[in-house]
């Protein structure tokens, strides 16, 4: 498996040797292991999933050994290879792994969970998943099912498989043909989804498709950027790798995943070096109209779609360029139907010819058309029966095919015979219980859903007798659809997600064309839509650019009233409340929401006088500006040419006044307090999970003179504070145990300008916090180069509160305050002149940065509360921290952001300067070691810097790449920006979000100041406090050597 960016054409690999084809999938993977180790990518994948298989036994508590394994179910939107991996190594384990699609609705998972007895889930980090996975489980207990006790069970991290760590085996595997191995669900015809069990053998089945096709698969990479794991035409990928020797490309393992659009996943095609591709048809449908990737689409060897219908304009077109076209059929309930890649059909891409192992009869329904029915054989096995057909029991499938005018045997999808509705992305709608839910609104006498082969599902009404109108009467139509808009919610959250109805998709039939009726009173579906086929078709061409909006658009469109108004857009399309600065898609935001945020917020924009009416936004601009805010700041810079306004001196005086005034008055207890002082140091530690955070709590707890640590986070959805850090701990090369030790506390709840906001609002722990602190240590803060001084004021309230926390302590001296504040505070200090360890008064100093404004901020009221109080605080500066014990070094930073840019664009910068970059481990140990230092200010950063080319020449050596000079490769990545940047360049050339930055830092610096511009910094001070600084080794190549490893573990960087 490809993580999508990497080149997988230059892997070194030996010929594919071909398994035993009659082994079951697992075995078969443990085969590769041994005769196949150095074939992309057996070596990693099997331990990995062998590891996998060990973790779901152990949070599912399943027994191994055990014959008989419950039913495990997943419901996650984790990154393909972590999804894949685990899987696999379910299956490895011998525990049925039940697929669940994050697109249903609470209620339906409720039901499919019931009905496969779950007793655990397993469910991915993200906030939507949690939430879906707590409402489905709370619908359980709803309807009162004795048996439906499910418990909720993190999904394995990336990080936590793929490790250079030796891997414990599985037992060996025993198979049984009948046990289930992967359970998916069908769309379900009539209701809820129904579950569609495999076996070994069935699983077998799903990975002969290459078998019997003239194509060879052996080596080829397999484009796969689009396809979901959830979906069978995804999963039968674990079975097809083994049995055919092809590498799939799919997207790097990053948190959150990258986002699946025709961009992304086009982008993803290319740089995989993918030779060919397999696609849903809305995928295709839109790289159809893009010239460009039409002709590198002709150049691969095949273009296959497959779960939906393509639209034949775009099919059509492509043929016609030679794109080599190929359709796919088959269903969960019985594998794959046609051939798999036949022969080359040319402009007839959409028939195919039937698998030649499966049995299938062709029963005529009477008008040339004819159903394809599947008979279960010793040969070709099915999932489902719900058919005796020639006295042969087998699977009804209830598509309409037609038989090839002029080759016998080839047969084209023309529809199907339940109603149900494919849309262009595979997706599925069962319209019946839907209609049905529309119908319980007085005025809707019937519904008939329409979409095959579209985007998007839509609706057509038509009303009850009495309420008869002409839909062409605008204020009408939207009265109408306002009034039945809260039955269509109730509609919407029993869908699924795929299937949900927008108000600008709802057709009125006219009184001059009623619905015709079956004798029982039911529309006749195939007529209507027939009758309405231009009213639907001018619908879907209206939407690209307009909305039925029915939010008030701004009358001027500042930043504060484009935040009012797209948080108003964002709460009615997504449903749930989401931060300015949260990241859409992280909260569930789906390609049709995306779509129809941009269509909203456009049809919005026209309607203003400031919008030119050329203008336009980019198909892609929720998925490039993916929050509130910065969809907000890119339509207000659309509209004013121009950015934001700069923060001045005066706004940062303004801040310092406003948090350095009404100091609280002391009270010192002549009691006793809480803890006992002789006992040791009692810590508050804020941000213990960040990166110098887990090393500095590591620290404390291994340190005798610390009795306590109050471990201070704010609080994440998912796993508990207790376990992130255990994770915290492991990804960074600490004991894991660290986190069960009893000497830390854990406490989740937010900083505030009145001190600690505690989760739960836990009163006694608040008060024992209080009285018991002898000192308070502050990581925690929002690291973001881009942030103005506006979105940093939260924490520089938080400073304040932690002040006020300390002067009310009863001890009679108050808890030493000690804040890690930034060399971005003296970014504009002469460069003459090297800064020292003392408070830095001039607002002209930080200028120019929000991030370096508010730790001045910090600062200040720090400052002005150690003169005017009986605080003594202690501030350090800290410079570049570098990876730690084991290279943990945060992707988000600057340098690995430069580092895996140069990967992408083939150099690697060279520059004049030093780089006094700190190991965290040291800098955490000197953190330590100076907190009752006597001096106010601190300067943390290497005392023996190494000259910027012995790191870029170490980096450039252990990554293959060429060196430049620094405006050189400045401008190799200017030119990287002028591609449109979407989640998927974001990945691949991260330098780009700091571009700013990275162009700001520019110029040479002399010989011994710091690279990039940054000024030099004394420390004497600081090195009289602390041991591990003065012994501090200089950086070399070794410590490049661990950076780049876990990178490469944590899948940031290419493993090559």
């Amino acid at each position: 498996m490809s993580a999508g960016l990497s080149s997988t054409s230059s892997l070194s690999h030996e010929a594919f040797k071909q398994p035993p084809l009659d082994l079951p999938i697992p075995q078969i993977y443990n085969w590769h292991l041994e005769h196949n180790a150095t074939y992309p990518v057996f070596l990693q994948l099997v331990p990995a999933a062998h590891r996998a298989g060990r973790y779901v036994a152990r949070v599912a508590d399943v027994e191994l050994n055990s014959p008989s394994k419950p039913v495990v179910a997943m419901l996650a939107m984790s990154n393909t290879i972590t999804v894949f991996t685990t899987i696999l190594g379910m299956e490895c384990a011998r525990i049925p792994v039940f697929l669940l699609s994050p697109r249903n609705s609470a209620e339906a998972i409720a039901h499919l969970l019931m009905k496969m007895k779950v007793g655990h889930l397993l469910v991915s980090a993200e906030p939507h998943m949690q939430q879906l996975a707590r409402r489905a489980l709370e619908n359980i207990k709803t309807v009162g099912n004795p048996d439906g006790h499910v418990h909720i069970c993190a999904m394995p991290q990336y990080e936590d498989l793929y490790t250079d760590q030796p891997y414990e085996a599985l037992p060996e595997y025993r198979d049984d043909p009948s046990a289930p191995h992967i359970i998916v669900h069908s769309s379900g015809s009539t209701s809820f989804p129904k579950p569609v069990v495999w076996t070994n053998v069935m699983e077998r089945q799903f990975g002969s498709g290459g078998h019997n096709s003239s194509f060879k698969y052996e080596g080829e990479i397999l484009g796969s950027h689009g396809l979901m794991l959830f979906h069978a035409i995804g999963v039968l990928h674990i079975a097809s790798v083994a049995r055919g020797g092809h590498i799939l490309a799919v997207f790097p393992p990053v948190t959150p995943p990258v986002v699946v659009t025709p961009e992304s996943t086009f982008h993803g095609l290319v740089q995989s070096e993918a030779t060919c591709v397999l696609a849903m048809p809305s995928i295709i449908e839109e790289w159809a109209k893009d010239p460009a990737k039409v002709e590198h689409l002709r150049h691969l060897k095949a273009v296959y779609y497959g779960g939906g219908v393509l639209q034949k304009k775009a099919g059509d077109s492509l043929a016609r360029a030679g794109v080599r076209l190929y359709t796919t059929y088959g269903l969960s309930e019985v594998a794959g139907l046609s051939r798999h890649l036949p022969a080359y059909q040319g402009a007839e891409y959409e028939y195919w010819d039937v698998n030649p192992m499966a049995a299938v009869a062709m029963r005529p329904l009477g008008d040339g058309t004819f159903e394809p029915i599947v008979l279960d054989s010793e040969s070709y096995h099915v999932a489902v029966k719900n058919v005796v057909y020639d006295d042969r029991e087998g699977y009804a499938t209830s598509d309409i095919v037609v038989p090839h005018p002029s080759k016998p045997g080839f047969w084209k999808l023309v529809g199907r015979l339940d109603d149900q509705i494919v849309l262009s992305t595979g997706e599925k709608t069962n319209p019946g219980p839907l209609e049905s839910i529309l119908r319980g609104h007085p005025l809707v006498k019937h519904a008939v859903m329409f979409g095959r082969g579209r985007f998007q599902n839509g609706v057509l009404v038509a009303v009850t007798d009495d309420y008869v109108f002409d839909p062409n009467d605008q204020q009408k139509l939207r009265a109408f659809r306002d009034e039945i808009w809260p039955q269509v919610e109730r509609m919407n959250e029993f869908a699924p997600s795929h299937s949900r109805l927008t108000k600008e998709m709802i057709i009125v039939a006219g009184p001059r064309r009623p619905f015709p009726l079956t004798a029982k009173g039911s529309p006749r579906r195939a007529i209507i839509l027939n009758d309405y086929a231009d009213d639907i078709e001018q619908l879907y061409a209206s939407l690209a650019s307009s909305s039925d909006v029915d939010i008030a658009p701004p009358e001027e469109w500042t930043r504060c009233s484009s935040l009012v108004f797209l948080r108003a857009v964002v709460h009615r399309v997504m449903g749930v409340a989401v931060e300015d600065n949260e990241d859409l898609f992280y909260h569930g935001c789906d390609s049709l929401q995306a779509t129809y945020i941009r269509r909203t917020l456009l049809a919005a924009l026209k309607s203003s006088p400031s919008w030119s009416a050329s203008s336009d936004l980019s198909s892609n601009v929720v998925y490039d500006h993916p929050s509130i805010s910065a969809l907000a700041k890119h339509v207000c810079a659309a509209i004013a040419a121009e950015d934001t306004q700069s923060t001045t001196e005066e706004d940062l005086k303004r801040l310092v006044e406003k948090y350095t005034t009404n100091w609280p008055t002391r009270v010192v207890s002549r009691g006793q307090v809480a803890v006992d002082d002789t006992q040791g140091d009692v810590v508050l530690l804020t941000g213990s999970t960040g990166s110098l955070g887990t090393s500095l709590l590591a620290h404390l707890l291994t340190s005798e003179s610390v009795q306590r640590v109050y471990a201070f986070n704010r609080p994440k959805p998912g796993a508990s504070l207790v376990d992130r850090q255990r994770e915290a701990f492991k990804l960074r090369g600490y004991d894991p145990n660290l986190a069960t030790s009893p000497k830390v506390v854990f406490v989740e709840g937010r900083i505030t300008s009145q001190g600690l906001e505690i989760t739960e609002n836990n009163v006694t722990l608040a008060e024992t916090i209080r009285t018991a602190i002898t000192h308070i240590i502050h990581i925690a803060w929002r690291v973001d180069w881009k942030l103005s001084l506006r979105s940093f004021e939260d924490a520089v309230a938080g400073v304040r509160g932690l002040v006020d926390l300390a002067l009310s302590s009863p001890r009679q001296i108050p808890p030493r305050l000690l804040f890690t504040s930034s060399v971005a505070v003296v970014k504009n200090f002469p460069s003459s002149v090297t800064v020292p360890e003392a408070p830095i008064t001039d607002p002209r100093i930080p200028l120019g940065q929000g991030y370096g404004e508010g730790k001045w901020v910090a600062e200040q009221i720090l400052d002005a509360a150690q003169r005017e109080t009986e605080l003594r605080s202690i501030t350090i500066r800290l410079g570049q921290l570098s990876g730690g014990v084991n290279g943990a070094w945060n992707k988000s930073d600057w340098v690995p952001a430069m580092i895996k840019s140069s990967v992408t664009l083939g150099y690697m910068p060279t520059l004049s300067g030093v780089a006094s970059w700190l190991d965290v481990d040291i800098a955490a140990k000197a953190l330590c070691e100076a907190r009752d230092s006597p001096h106010s200010v601190l300067h943390l950063l290497h005392p023996r810097p190494v000259k910027w080319h012995v790191i870029a020449e170490a980096c450039a050596s252990q990554l293959g790449l060429q060196t430049c000079a620094y405006s050189e490769w400045l401008n190799r990545l200017e030119s990287a920006a002028d591609f449109e940047i979407d989640a998927e360049r974001r990945a691949a050339v991260p330098a780009l979000m700091l571009l700013d930055f990275f162009t700001r830092c520019g110029g040479e610096a002399a010989e011994d100041r710091e690279a990039l511009g940054m000024p030099r910094l004394l420390i004497d001070k600081m090195l009289t406090m602390s041991v591990s600084l003065r012994n501090a080794s200089p950086l070399g190549s070794e410590d490049v050597r661990k950076w780049l490893s876990f990178w490469k573990r944590t899948g940031f960087l290419a493993n090559k």
